[in-house]
C-alpha cells in the first residue's frame, strides 16, 4: 500500500468508534511469525497467506460473519 501499510490502517480503524467494529483481515506474502502475531494484536480477525484460496477466504468471512456459505 502506497501511503499507510495495513498495520496502521488497522490502527486506524480500531482507533476510530465508528470504524471500529469493521472486521479486518490481513492477506499478505509476510510469513513471519511476528507479522501475524502484530496484526491480530491490532484487532484484526485473521491473517491470510498469499496465494488466497477463495474458497478459504469465503469460509474464514462466513465464519466472522457466522453466516452459513
Amino acid at each position: 500500500m502506497p501511503d499507510l501499510d495495513g498495520y496502521e490502517t488497522c490502527r486506524r480503524l480500531k482507533a476510530d468508534p465508528a470504524t471500529a467494529d469493521i472486521p479486518v483481515f490481513f492477506v499478505t506474502g509476510r510469513l513471519e511469525p511476528a507479522e501475524r502475531a502484530t496484526g491480530l494484536a491490532l484487532g484484526a480477525l485473521d491473517y491470510l497467506l498469499k496465494p488466497i484460496d477463495p474458497e478459504h477466504l469465503l469460509e474464514r468471512v462466513a465464519a466472522v460473519l457466522d453466516t452459513p456459505l
